[in-house]
C-alpha cells in the first residue's frame, strides 16, 4: 500500500466477473462461500455503531466550518490500544479517536468535515478463517480474501447512504504480519456529505482468530493533503490474537 505504482486506474466494477469461490476451494467442500456474508448477518450493533458514528461525524462537520483545511498538518503521532489489547494503532496526535463499537471492536478516527478513519473488528469473518487457512497455498489465500473483500464493497456503500463506490483493482500486501487486501474508492456524498466527492481507501485484513476491515475517507479535493495520514494509519493497525475474543 505505501507505493504508489500498486494504484491502478478506477473503473466502475459493479457489473463486473468477481470469480468463483469454487474456482478456489473445490478441494475443500462444504466450506461456505465468504460472499454469502450478507450485512443482514451482521448484528444490530454493527449497524448501530455506525449510525452513532454518523451522528459524531455530523457534529465535528458543524464544528469544521471555521477550519481552514479539513485535513491540516501532522505535527506528532499517537499510538491507540484497545482496552482488551487486541487492536493497536497510530493516529495523527490531537484527532478524536472513539471505539463506538457495541460488542466489538468500531474505532472512529476523526480530523474535520467527513475527514475520518473507521477501523472494525470483524467477528462475522471468524467462520470465513478456518476455511481460509485450509487452502493449499499463499495464492489460493490471496484470492480467498479478495473474493470476501470485493463481498464487503456493498456494505460499505450501505454504510455510507447507499452509494455506489466506483472502486480500482485490489492490490495485495501485508499489514502487520497479516495477509491484506486494499483497493481506492470513489464516490459522491449524499445526506451529510452533500454532494461532496469523495475518495478513500478500504482494506480487509485476516488473522488467526477474525478479520479487520478498514477505510479512509475525504473530500476528494482534500484527498493529495489525506492520503499518506491514511496510508500510515492503515499501515500501522496491529492485531494481537492473544488478547482477541
Amino acid at each position: 500500500m505505501s507505493t504508489e505504482r500498486r494504484l491502478h486506474p478506477l473503473t466502475r466494477t459493479p457489473g463486473g466477473h468477481r470469480g468463483s469461490w469454487r474456482e478456489i476451494q473445490g478441494q475443500h467442500p462444504g466450506v461456505r462461500d465468504p460472499r454469502s456474508i450478507r450485512m443482514s448477518d451482521w448484528p444490530a450493533s454493527v449497524n448501530a455503531a455506525i449510525i452513532a458514528s454518523l451522528a459524531l461525524i455530523t457534529a465535528f462537520a458543524v464544528l469544521s466550518a471555521s477550519v481552514a483545511s479539513p485535513v491540516g498538518p501532522v505535527r506528532a503521532w499517537a499510538r491507540w490500544t484497545a482496552d482488551d489489547g487486541a487492536i493497536s494503532l497510530e493516529h495523527p496526535a490531537g484527532w478524536a479517536v472513539r471505539d463506538i463499537g457495541a460488542g466489538q471492536p468500531h474505532i472512529l478516527i476523526l480530523r474535520s468535515e467527513w475527514v475520518r478513519i473507521h477501523v472494525i473488528s470483524a467477528a462475522e469473518l471468524a467462520s470465513v478463517v478456518s476455511a481460509y487457512a485450509s487452502l493449499p497455498d499463499e495464492a489460493s489465500r490471496y484470492r480467498a480474501l479478495e473474493l470476501v473483500h470485493q463481498a464487503a464493497a456493498d456494505a460499505w456503500g450501505s454504510w455510507m447512504g447507499d452509494e455506489q463506490l466506483e472502486e480500482g483493482s485490489v492490490g495485495r500486501t501485508v499489514i502487520g504480519g497479516k495477509r491484506a487486501v486494499w483497493t481506492q474508492f470513489r464516490y459522491v456524498g449524499s445526506g451529510i456529505e452533500g454532494g461532496e466527492p469523495m475518495t478513500g481507501y478500504r482494506a480487509t485484513i485476516i488473522g488467526e482468530s477474525g478479520g479487520i476491515i478498514a477505510g479512509a475517507i475525504a473530500p476528494s479535493r482534500n484527498w493529495d493533503e489525506f492520503k499518506p495520514i491514511a496510508l500510515r494509519v492503515l499501515q500501522s493497525i496491529r492485531v494481537h490474537p492473544a488478547a482477541q475474543q
